[in-house]
């Protein structure tokens, strides 16, 4: 991992939630360009679709933009902007039953 992300080709989002030593061990990696992700997963259009938001936060914000995953408090939100207060949830469709767990 360490070579893809020194040659630019991957990038890693931190937990905004985690204790200091999670957020260095459990990261979300994203390739820097989603045409290299669509060779991987050709029909996973959602995956596509938050690498892109993704690459182009890490592009504006680099290292200030996190995602929150709490076990605690069950919160799971794609990206976190702690400078601009902005939470970004990525969906590809709402159906009735995403629209009540996003309530």
């Amino acid at each position: 991992m360490s070579y893809a992300e020194e040659a630019y080709l991957i990038f890693q989002i931190k937990n905004y939630c985690s204790k200091f030593s999670e957020k260095e061990g459990i990261p979300k990696n994203y390739f820097a360009d989603t045409g290299i992700l669509s060779l991987f997963l050709p029909q996973s259009d959602t995956s596509i679709l938050e690498n892109a938001v993704a690459a182009a936060l890490y592009q504006k914000y680099q290292d200030r933009v996190f995602f929150i995953k709490s076990s605690k408090t069950g919160l799971d939100i794609d990206f976190f902007i702690p400078e601009e207060k902005t939470l970004i949830q990525v969906a590809y469709s709402l159906n009735d039953s995403s629209k009540k767990k996003r309530g």
